[in-house]
């Protein structure tokens, strides 16, 4: 009788490392790629740190204030893209105070590598 619980248990556990590895495999392609250059990295850092919590959906049930951004924002202009970070827009604050050119341009870097998706659910 014990043979049999020994085995339920070591199926059970098969399943639940299956599923792990499954589970990190799905994780591992939402982290950034490992592909991304130092200023890419740079960029998707300064990127979650100031642009994410408006440019990204935060929470489920949570609005997003500003545009998905990807690769083919403003038409893929990195110059534009440049300008828009830094001299902001009647509804987002310019970041040429905060960030050198050189963050700048990393956070352009890093936008560059989004591909194009839909609006989340939640933008309004």
């Amino acid at each position: 009788m014990s043979h049999g619980i020994s085995a339920g248990v070591l199926t059970a556990a098969l399943v639940v490392m299956a599923f792990m590895m499954t589970m990190l495999d799905a994780c591992a392609e939402d982290a950034p790629d490992a592909a991304f250059n130092d200023a890419q990295r740079e960029g998707l850092r300064l990127f979650s740190q100031s642009c994410g919590v408006c440019h990204t959906q935060v929470q489920q049930h949570t609005r997003q204030y500003g545009p998905v951004l990807s690769r083919d924002s403003l038409g893929g202009d990195e110059e534009a893209m440049r300008d828009y970070i830094g001299n902001g827009t009647p509804l987002m604050p310019g970041f040429r105070f905060n960030f050198e050119p050189g963050q700048i341009s990393a956070i352009v870097q890093y936008i560059k590598t989004i591909p194009p998706q839909g609006a989340p659910s939640g933008q309004r």
